[in-house]
Formats: C-alpha cells, sequence, structure tokens
C-alpha cells in the first residue's frame, strides 16, 4: 500500500516538473521573438525584440589560438553588410555577453570543417553561435553567415529571398537608406 502511494506522489510530482518545463518554454518561445503579431511580419520568425532598432551585439571567441583571422574576416564581412543596410554592429565583451540574461547576440568562432560558408544555422539560448570555415574568406561570404544567424533562410543552391533580405536589412530608418539601398542592389 505505501509503495502504491509513494508512485502516485512521484507521477504527480513528474506531471508537475512537465508542465512547468512545457509553460516555460512556451513562455521563452514567446519572448524570444516579438515577430509573431507584430507589423513587421516579413522579419524573420525568430528575429528578437531588442534588434528592433537594428543595433546587434556580437562577440568574438578569444579562447581560440590565434583570434586575429577570426577578427578580420568578421570584421570585413560585418563592413561589408554596414555598407549596405541600416544595421549596426556592436562588439561587446563576451564574458559580459554571457552573463545577460535577456540579450540575443552573435558569437563569432571558427569551424575546422573544410566546407562552404552556408552551413545550417541553429541557436540555443541567447547566443547565436556563428561558425567561420577555414574556406569562408570573402566578405560577401561572411556577410551570407551573419544573415544565417540573423534569421534568413534560403533553399539549397537558391538566393535569399529579396523581399525578406530588404526587410532585414532595412528593419530601421537610417539616414543614408536610399544610397544604401541601391548599394545592396535590392530594389
Amino acid at each position: 500500500m505505501f509503495y502504491f502511494y509513494r508512485t502516485i506522489q512521484l507521477c504527480r510530482v513528474q506531471d508537475y516538473v512537465y508542465s512547468i518545463i512545457i509553460i516555460t518554454f512556451i513562455l521563452v518561445k514567446a519572448t524570444y521573438s516579438c515577430n509573431k503579431n507584430d507589423t513587421k511580419s516579413t522579419l524573420p520568425e525568430n528575429w528578437p525584440c531588442e534588434w528592433n532598432d537594428g543595433k546587434i551585439e556580437f562577440a568574438f571567441n578569444f579562447f581560440l589560438l590565434s583570434p586575429k583571422r577570426l577578427v578580420s574576416v568578421v570584421r570585413r564581412g560585418i563592413e561589408y553588410i554596414e555598407a549596405r543596410s541600416c544595421l549596426i554592429f556592436k562588439e561587446k565583451n563576451p564574458i559580459e555577453l554571457a552573463k545577460g540574461t535577456n540579450l540575443t547576440y552573435l558569437f563569432f568562432t571558427f569551424s575546422d570543417v573544410l566546407e562552404n560558408c552556408c552551413l545550417p544555422f541553429a541557436y540555443f539560448d541567447r547566443r547565436r553561435t556563428v561558425l567561420i570555415t577555414p574556406l569562408c574568406t570573402l566578405p560577401v561570404e561572411v556577410a551570407h553567415v551573419i544573415l544565417h544567424a540573423l534569421g534568413l533562410k534560403h533553399k539549397k543552391h537558391e538566393a535569399f529571398s529579396k523581399h525578406q533580405t530588404r526587410d532585414l536589412l532595412f528593419s530601421t530608418n537610417c539616414t543614408s537608406m536610399n544610397q544604401k539601398m541601391h548599394n545592396s542592389d535590392i530594389q
């Protein structure tokens, strides 16, 4: 009799824990993106609210043996995007970003895989890890990887959607918007 009662208690505790996990997942998923019923419905599904002002925070993995190449390649890719969009990238200390609870940021690191730059992208929690492969050296290739990290998707061997790319690159207004739109070849 005691064993049966104890089993029922354990089941109730498990059900309680599972329901808390599910509710937490739903709440976290809802707060990660403000793009569900937003007016900017053409932005990526996982576009975080804190990026609505066009400011994207990022950090480098400085625990690599030689982060100089990573920093150089990524900065050229960021400059490529900033010259063709209203987005502004701000480098931050990776430790400070990791401590933040309500901040989505890009975390750049190297991948030793000898593949092209268009790797499948996944993000966990608020840190979006951006893998730069050894074959990914041109600014336009790094920009492509960054656009994936920002939430853009495309089918294999196809380009990003022009409308979605334009909406992401110009999600906020900037003073030289018309000139930058012309530079980006997105009409």
